[in-house]
């Protein structure tokens, strides 16, 4: 009998990629983040979606080393990432909070901005103080201080939280901006739906347990 090889088939694996893995964590006897696995692409969008307490905020400091696990496995790239030095030389940070310190004006923040991402609005206000700008101006100031910081992957906590349905919009445009350049982001947010709208996978995050969605139809957490 005479067998005929069949050709192996092609597997797109990817070769840049943010992986965590067994990340736990509690606040003394209250388990906020249980065996929690998440992996982000090179220029992939990811949905981190769950409802307000359910630990997205605090897997998000983990990933970037602002908060301390109680276990966790992070790489990079295939480069295993110890320090809090190492995660934030390769992942930038959008916190929920204002960061930029309000006191300095913005003209003195436009030169750590991509020219790809300022609008027109914003930079008429260059003279203007960061705490004196409009909630959603300000909020797109720090999200594309972000998108612009070297760093291939990106973590977005709460990006269109006091932004009008048009700022939104823009936002949208700039983050798919940067994934097209190669950036790996992780965004949550509880408008969901505008999350949805931009991105290739999602993760759903209930009592600490995260779990990816192929299928999100119908889904609506109670925030």
């Amino acid at each position: 009998m005479v067998y005929t090889a069949h050709p192996i088939p092609y597997i797109d694996i990817p070769m840049n990629f943010l992986q965590a893995d067994s990340i736990q964590k509690s606040f003394g006897n209250r388990k906020v983040l249980s065996d929690v696995h998440i992996q982000c692409n090179e220029g992939e969008i990811v949905g981190l979606l769950g409802r307000n307490g359910s630990g997205k905020s605090t897997l998000m400091k983990i990933l970037h080393g602002s908060l301390q696990a109680d276990q966790k496995y992070i790489k990079v790239n295939n480069e295993v990432l110890l320090t809090t030095e190492q995660l934030s030389q390769q992942i930038a940070y959008l916190p929920q909070d204002p960061f930029i310190p309000l006191h300095l004006k913005c003209k003195q923040i436009f030169p750590y901005i991509d020219e790809a991402y300022l609008n027109p609005t914003l930079l008429q206000q260059e003279d203007l103080k960061i705490k004196n700008l409009p909630g959603g101006l300000l909020r797109c100031l720090e999200i594309y201080f972000v998108l612009s910081r070297p760093c291939p992957y990106l973590l977005l906590d709460e990006p269109f939280t006091g932004c009008s349905p048009i700022l939104i919009e823009e936002l949208q445009q700039k983050i798919l901006h940067a994934s097209r350049q190669k950036k790996g982001i992780i965004l949550s947010d509880h408008l969901y739906k505008e999350v949805q709208k931009i991105t290739q996978r999602n993760y759903l995050m209930k009592e600490g347990i995260l779990k990816e969605s192929s299928n999100l139809d119908g889904y609506a957490p109670t925030f």
